[in-house]
């Protein structure tokens, strides 16, 4: 929009700048989320910031531009483009940050961003307080994990009995040349109104369904303890002296992934080069003609 603003202005900055400063912008909200999870103040805040950058650094001396040709005899050009393309992105960036925020989420919706959360924090917007302390002594174990993908297999509301809402999903994880698959069972509840996660089952691995699921609630103090012993064995059984390759251990780290990838530091670079030489480069107007 701001590129478009100096064209119809008659300006001679340059275009990629401002399309610069809003891609770097984008670029670091989601490095954010990949290294703490998803914050709507922080990116509401990053939001803001943008705004802010882009009006000191173009915005503020189009203004002053507009305000001038207003004043004299200079014709303008036709504002019916930017019109056009800026009332649909006002109103997608209202929705995303006013009504969205504020609507409640679906208990699939609720169930995805449990498995994405990253923070303790992010882990008690989705959470009852029953299961939020098996979330956090699973979450304290350091079994390595390989790539998992899930799916949704089905969801109901929970029999009358029980209440709530079921979501099952199927996960496979592939860690050590095998897949393993396991299916889940989350149970939602409603408080005040909106859904959180009170419970989740393990039904079934490698389509193996077991005799009674097993509540993560319930008898997380036993699968802590068997998952810590499964440790201490396979610890016990390297060979001593064996070191660890650091660059294998940051590949599993989702932050490195996006860190090295090569779009990511093209759009942080052309970010910061628009950002430098907005401040090392006059705004200049085009001489335009009287008819």
């Amino acid at each position: 929009m701001t590129a478009i603003n100096a064209r119809r202005l008659g300006l001679t900055s340059p275009w990629y700048r401002p399309v610069g400063i809003a891609l770097a912008s984008i670029v670091l909200d989601e490095l954010l989320d990949a290294w703490w999870g998803r914050g709507y103040f922080r990116s509401l805040g990053l939001y803001l910031g943008t705004v802010w950058a882009l009006w000191s650094v173009e915005l503020e001396g189009q203004m002053k531009v507009l305000r001038s040709q207003r004043n004299s005899d200079v014709s303008e050009g036709s504002w019916l483009v930017p019109g056009i393309a800026g009332a649909p992105l006002a109103l997608l960036a209202f929705l995303a940050f006013v009504v969205t925020p504020l609507m409640p989420l679906e208990p699939r919706e609720v169930c995805e961003r449990l498995i994405h959360a990253k923070s303790p924090s992010e882990v008690k917007n989705y959470a009852t307080l029953r299961l939020q302390p098996a979330l956090a002594a699973i979450s304290k174990l350091e079994e390595e994990q390989g790539d998992f993908d899930y799916e949704l297999i089905g969801e109901e509301e929970a029999p009358a009995n029980v209440g709530g809402y079921l979501v099952a999903y199927r996960l496979a994880s592939r860690a050590q040349g095998r897949t393993e698959t396991m299916n889940w069972l989350f149970h939602l509840v409603s408080i005040d109104d909106r859904w959180r996660v009170d419970d989740i089952y393990f039904t079934a691995v490698d389509d193996q369904a077991f005799d009674e699921p097993v509540s993560i609630a319930a008898n997380y103090p036993q699968l802590v303890q068997a998952a810590s012993l499964d440790q201490l064995k396979k610890r016990t059984s390297t060979t001593k002296g064996a070191k660890t390759d650091w660059w294998d251990t940051a590949k599993k780290t989702p932050v490195i992934g996006w860190i090295f990838g090569w779009k990511i530091l093209a759009a942080i670079v052309v970010g910061a080069g628009a950002w430098l030489s907005s401040f090392s480069k006059p705004t200049k107007t085009k001489e335009i003609k009287h008819g």
